[in-house]
């Protein structure tokens, strides 16, 4: 395992009266919650999911557009754009490993990877170094929450696409797996996720 450089982390949570979406939240040094990202999903028209930074404070909050996804129906693949650029994140075509690659120009090729049956994912970069790591879990009342671990200090613009991806990854993950169990539809998967 990687040194850690440094850590910045993101704890998201679905909120139960929110029906359109999810808030990503970080904690201030006197440990409150603070909302740092709202994510709004369409379930049947493109992009699937829209992430927006939030800014300014709790009694007068302020959205700011930063990428959205959008998964492929028939393929593994998933367009992202992350503030004006596109890229696509896809399965490499010769693993059935769980990965899915996208090059980022500042640093090259990257590589979402899961973990521990699935319950992390970790962000590679070409030297398999651990950028950050995704976490999900179940409560004992079976709600799901996570974190997002950044382990590498990165400006505002490396941290919105570890959130917009590892998103992307992380719901792209529980669409295949209500897949696989055969029990429920992709489609409303990825929607709820």
């Amino acid at each position: 395992m990687p040194k850690n450089y440094g850590s910045k982390s993101l704890a998201f949570r679905t909120f139960t009266f929110d029906k359109k979406g999810e808030v990503l939240f970080t904690h201030d040094k006197g440990g409150r919650r603070m909302p740092a990202y709202a994510v709004s999903k369409s379930r049947f028209s493109k992009p699937h999911v829209r992430v927006a930074r939030i800014a300014g404070s709790s009694w007068h909050p302020q959205t700011f557009d930063i990428g959205s996804i959008a998964f492929h129906s028939l393929s593994s693949k998933m367009d992202i754009n992350l503030h004006g650029h596109s890229m696509q994140m896809r399965r490499d075509a010769l693993s059935f490993s769980g990965r899915h690659n996208f090059d980022w120009p500042p640093v090259g090729n990257l590589e979402w990877k899961e973990k521990k049956l699935g319950n992390e994912l970790h962000l590679l970069d070409s030297g398999d170094r651990v950028l950050a790591r995704c976490k999900s879990k179940w409560s004992k009342i079976g709600e799901k929450s996570g974190t997002i671990e950044i382990l590498v200090p990165g400006d505002d613009y490396f941290i919105d696409m570890v959130v917009v991806t590892g998103l992307a990854k992380w719901k792209y993950q529980k669409k295949e797996h209500a897949a696989a169990s055969g029990g429920a539809d992709a489609a409303a998967a990825v929607a709820t996720a």
